[in-house]
Order: C-alpha cells, then sequence, then structure tokens
C-alpha cells in the first residue's frame, strides 16, 4: 500500500483510540440490539421479533398475519 504521510506517532496513537473506541461502540450496540430483539421475542412476546424476521414472513405465510400496508395494492 502506498505511505501516504510519514510515521506519526501521536496520530497513530489518536486513530488507535478512535478504532477501539468505534469497535467498542459497536459491540455494545450489537449486544444492545440482540438483547432487545430477544426480550421481545421471550419476555414481551408482542410480535415484534416475528415481523422482524424476513425468512419467515417470506416464505411461511407471516405476512398474511399482518394489517395491510398503506402502500401496498390489497
Amino acid at each position: 500500500m502506498p505511505v501516504f504521510i510519514g510515521r506519526d506517532e501521536p496520530l497513530r496513537l489518536l486513530t488507535d483510540t478512535l478504532h477501539r473506541g468505534l469497535v467498542l461502540t459497536l459491540a455494545l450496540l450489537l449486544i444492545a440490539h440482540i438483547a432487545a430483539a430477544l426480550k421481545h421475542k421471550f419476555i414481551d412476546r408482542d410480535g415484534v421479533a416475528g415481523r422482524m424476521n424476513l425468512i419467515y414472513r417470506n416464505f411461511a405465510g407471516g405476512a398474511a398475519s399482518r394489517p395491510p400496508s398503506k402502500f401496498s395494492s390489497t
């Protein structure tokens, strides 16, 4: 890979810190999203998890149980 700037230790430390912070943020968001989906599935049982499942909705008739969208033709 081409080197666009020379070695700069303060810049490397800054980008390493930013990278680690963003990775941690993404991991925490992923964990929170999975936890929320499991809460809807097993605790609330409000059908939200089923509506998020595209495979079930498209192939198992899940779409028929939803109210029609204002954008649908039927």
